[in-house]
Formats: structure tokens, sequence, C-alpha cells
């Protein structure tokens, strides 16, 4: 456990491949990883995000030209949007 009064509940580990992760492991809460290299900007803004209990906003991976970045465009198009609730189920399998 990292012990800083700036981030309390922070965990460092190392996984199977030797990459370094932080972790956001709070008593009664489920394990949240902190993304961004430790001490910028992004891990204290994504730090904060999980301490606060926002969750992130999930992107469709893919590039442009790719099936993910078809699906994001079409389920962030107008199109879509008239579809109603019923279709919603299949929205979040992609987000």
């Amino acid at each position: 456990m990292i012990a800083s009064p700036a981030y309390p509940f922070l965990c460092r580990d190392t996984d199977r491949h030797g990459r370094l992760r932080y972790r956001l492991r709070r008593p009664g809460c489920k394990t949240v990883t902190i993304k961004g290299q430790f001490g910028s900007a992004e891990f204290a803004e994504n730090y904060r995000a999980a301490v606060e209990g926002i969750q992130p906003t999930r992107k469709i991976a893919g590039k442009p030209g790719s099936v993910g970045a078809l699906a994001r465009m079409y389920l962030n198009s107008a199109t879509f949007a008239k579809i109603g609730k019923r279709h919603t189920t299949l929205a979040q399998v992609f987000r």
C-alpha cells in the first residue's frame, strides 16, 4: 500500500507481465484500476473520479475504418436515437 495522505486506499502492484498498476481498494467497494502515469494530472483526475464513484466512459475500441468505429458512429447517430428504448440493450453491449 502506498502510505500517502494524498491518495488514501491506493495500492501499487505488479501484474504478471511486470507492469505496475495502481488500484483504489476501499473497504466495502469494488477495486478500481487507476489509469495514467502516477503523479500526472490524468492520474489525479482518474483517482478523484474513482473516489467519487463516477463511472469512466468506455470507448469502443477501433481505428478509423474498423468495425468498432462503425459501431460507434451508428450508436451516436440520430437514426439510432430515433429507434427508442426497445433496442438500447444492444447499445449497452457495444458501449
